[in-house]
């Protein structure tokens, strides 16, 4: 996993996919890298494979709250608030709206209305 951290950090997602994606065939059922490989499709502006990473991870665990952020962010970038809205709802259930997850998606959610609105 260093090496996959290391690629993320240099934000070389390209590689960082190739690498989750080998460690996906070797741990299939790990939410967190399902999570990192829909993240590295976020960041190198691939929406569409992004969100069926994070829809994976969340079949694996449905409570992954990074998973939930990180959607939450995809969709508002897909323009798409009212799905972004319901992952916000979703982390406010399992974290009672305290967990750095929440006030982040958030916070990102409130900017994009606001562009909206604009």
């Amino acid at each position: 996993l260093f090496k996959i951290n290391e690629a993320l950090d240099n934000e070389n997602y390209e590689k960082a996919i190739k690498l989750l994606k080998k460690e996906i065939k070797i741990n299939k059922a790990n939410a967190d890298i399902h999570n990192l490989l829909g993240f590295a499709y976020r960041k190198n502006n691939n929406y569409k494979l992004s969100l069926i990473s994070y829809k994976r991870a969340l079949k694996i665990d449905p409570s992954h709250l990074r998973t939930h952020n990180y959607i939450g962010i995809t969709y508002i970038k897909m323009g798409n608030l009212n799905e972004s809205k319901k992952h916000l709802q979703k982390l406010k259930m399992l974290c009672n709206s305290l967990c750095e997850e929440y006030k982040t998606l958030n916070t990102e959610l409130r900017n994009a209305i606001k562009k909206e609105n604009k």
